[in-house]
């Protein structure tokens, strides 16, 4: 049997600099990521083994907005994305009962500072997360396991496999400085706000005998947090 990787490098690319100076600023990057790794005795109906493929892009793009001395305005948005065709390999599957899966994650952040002094500051940011966990079968049909071998054939007992994760959450602090007050002090005052939307979708295939289907909502939940924050450091 081929264990080990076959296969893996990762590709990076960074460019940054001002568009107009001393006021606003970018920065890209870009990597992908290509991995071929051996799954022991995968397919098992197969001399040759297959080495199955993970394919995974990261770009980033930031801008700064800098309009006076006391103000700074950052946005930035990230891209993540985990693709392969052949997802639960192993010595047990045949390639069609593998299943394809990608993975997009976009993340959006804004932040926004500004100086009220030397000794006093502010932040707000904001952010937004929005991933879509996406699962297909190979093929349209039922799977099949051998009671005594265990191996498997036919597509993914899973149709589909919808799976939504999106956060949005905003902060606001703020950061005094205070000297000559029975000593030095930072203190530091917030909140933040948070608001989570998570669902799992599921549908499977006929049953072959009965002709039921098996299509499920798991799960669709909210969840919204505010947190209040306040530290003091001497």
């Amino acid at each position: 049997r081929t264990v080990g990787s076959k296969l893996k490098y990762e590709p990076v690319l960074t460019l940054g600099g001002p568009i107009i100076k001393n006021k606003l600023w970018f920065f890209l990057k870009g990597s992908f990521v290509n991995d071929e790794s051996y799954e022991p005795g995968y397919p098992w109906d197969q001399e040759d083994e297959i080495a199955p493929k993970l394919k995974r892009f990261y770009p980033y793009v930031k801008l700064t907005y800098s309009p006076s001395q006391k103000d700074k305005l950052i946005l930035s948005y990230n891209f993540y994305d985990s693709r392969t065709d052949h997802r639960r390999a192993s010595q047990y599957y045949k390639e069609e009962t593998t299943q394809k899966q990608t993975n997009a994650t976009h993340t959006f952040n804004v932040r926004w500072t500004h100086l009220f002094g030397d000794s006093f500051y502010a932040n707000v940011k904001l952010a937004l997360v929005e991933r879509d966990f996406l699962i297909h079968a190979k093929k349209d049909s039922a799977m099949f396991t051998d009671a005594y071998t265990g191996l498997s054939q036919g597509g993914y007992w899973r149709h589909v496999d919808d799976n939504g994760r999106d956060r949005r959450q905003a902060n606001i602090d703020v950061t005094a400085f205070v000297d000559n007050f029975m000593g030095s002090h930072e203190l530091k005052f917030g909140a933040e706000y948070q608001m989570f939307d998570s669902y799992w979708l599921v549908e499977g295939f006929a049953d072959p005998i009965s002709g039921a289907t098996y299509n499920q909502m798991i799960g669709d939940d909210y969840y919204l947090g505010l947190k209040l924050i306040g530290t003091m450091n001497r």
